[in-house]
């Protein structure tokens, strides 16, 4: 029994020894270089796949097109044609306001209109005609004076008329001028005590007011403004109405956005658009396709990070009966691609002491270090962009700390053990060169 106990023991303190020495390398008391012993407890190697980044995050379904139909004046409902969850078309008449007050007030108006316009033809036929034709007179005759006085102007140069006459034509045109002047001011004050001109004001204004109770008139038809769902009825037959009192809602469900938010850290990844799914908690199985339609230029503050709104257009071709707004979904937009991306594990990329990220290559009996810079990244690999690298190479790596006999130099892992089963909201690991 102690025996075994012995040969057990023996057998962990080789394991111990031949794990420091793949750690920390063995050279046989060589000189100090970069190279890392060809030892590695994993290999891997570098594959050229496909490769896709997404960015996972929730968001809320919203309608395009959502109006509440509001009374267009004080009325009640004369007919209700729908109800909840009917479908409706643009254009549809789906209540009728009782008109009969507007009815009234038009027939009103319209006599209150006629009345004064009748008035205001009296006054002016009666008193204003013989005042107007004078200023008529008096402008016609201050014309001809007007006349004859340049005309005598221009034969004084002559000879052919003296001064005097020139002066006796002057006298006419001034004569002709005061006589039109006070005709004017005769007709205005006229004009002034029959209150013509304030009675003409009046009528436009009535003018105006009947024309907003004919529209008016027209409103008593609540029609649909889009296609869509009948989604609330806030009113039924019946039902007294003041001004802007809600009647019904109508929703378009076929036209859907998702409003997301996203993080101030990862707005640089995104571009209007980007192709995304779209998926319900109720069915995770189901994916809708979408687009990036809009980037917000807004921020909200929430403890110490800014959020930026998001806003994705699901594609016409999706059924989406089953999606109502304010669903929330679970939203993956593809951030970036590759075809033919070289791969490697998280694991396998490491920094140095000058924070350059390296992968170890297997290259004979020894493991070189190859300055790589990494790209595309998904849940289980990374991209490595490198000349010194290419498919078919093999890397090795391990998941605990490792360094080489020189001074110069200190491998960490980047990929901290075991990638998640799932990657956290955002996409997970960074892209690109991030640190």
């Amino acid at each position: 029994m102690k025996s075994k106990k012995k040969w057990i023991i023996a057998m962990v303190l080789v394991t111990i020894a031949i794990v420091a020495y793949v750690v920390y390398g063995n050279n046989g008391g060589q000189e100090s270089s970069s190279k890392v012993s060809a030892s590695a407890l994993n290999e891997f190697t570098v594959t050229e796949m496909a490769l896709t980044e997404t960015y996972t995050t929730t968001g809320t379904i919203t309608p395009q097109e959502d109006d509440i139909l509001a009374a267009p004046f004080e009325s009640r409902i004369d007919k209700k044609y729908v109800e909840l969850g009917q479908s409706v078309k643009a254009g549809e008449v789906l209540y009728e306001l009782d008109a009969t007050e507007v009815q009234d007030k038009i027939r009103s108006m319209e006599y209150d209109i006629a009345v004064l316009s009748s008035s205001i033809n009296s006054s002016s036929i009666v008193g204003s005609t013989a005042k107007e034709n004078a200023v008529a007179e008096a402008e016609k005759t201050l014309g001809t004076a007007k006349r004859d006085w340049e005309d005598a102007l221009k034969l004084l140069d002559t000879g052919a008329v003296s001064q005097s006459e020139v002066d006796g034509y002057e006298t006419a045109y001034n004569n002709a001028n005061n006589r039109y002047l006070e005709s004017k001011k005769t007709l205005a004050a006229y004009y002034a005590e029959n209150d013509i001109t304030l009675s003409k004001k009046k009528l436009a204004l009535l003018e105006l007011t009947l024309q907003d109770l004919k529209a008016d008139l027209e409103d008593t038809k609540i029609i649909a403004p889009f296609d869509g769902i009948i989604t609330a009825i806030y009113k039924d037959d019946g039902d007294a109405l003041v001004e802007k009192d809600q009647i019904c809602r109508v929703t378009n469900m076929a036209l859907l956005d998702v409003e997301a938010s996203i993080s101030e850290y990862d707005l640089q990844k995104f571009t209007i658009g980007m192709p995304a799914t779209v998926s319900t908690l109720s069915d995770k199985t189901k994916a809708y396709t979408a687009s990036v339609t809009a980037l917000g230029y807004l921020g909200e503050v929430s403890s110490s990070e800014v959020t930026l709104p998001i806003t994705l257009t699901l594609d016409a071709t999706n059924d989406v009966e089953m999606l109502l707004p304010n669903f929330t979904v679970t939203i993956e937009i593809l951030t970036a691609s590759s075809e033919h991306a070289l791969v490697v594990p998280f694991e396998a990329v490491s920094k140095n002491k000058k924070g350059e990220r390296i992968v170890l290559k297997k290259s004979g009996d020894v493991n070189e270090p190859v300055l790589v810079t990494t790209g595309i990244t998904n849940e289980l690999y990374m991209e490595v962009i490198s000349d010194e690298i290419s498919s078919g190479d093999t890397i090795v790596y391990s998941t605990s700390v490792e360094s080489s006999t020189s001074d110069t130099m200190s491998i960490m892992p980047m990929g901290g053990g075991t990638p998640p089963a799932e990657p956290p909201s955002g996409g997970g690991r960074p892209a690109g060169n991030n640190d």
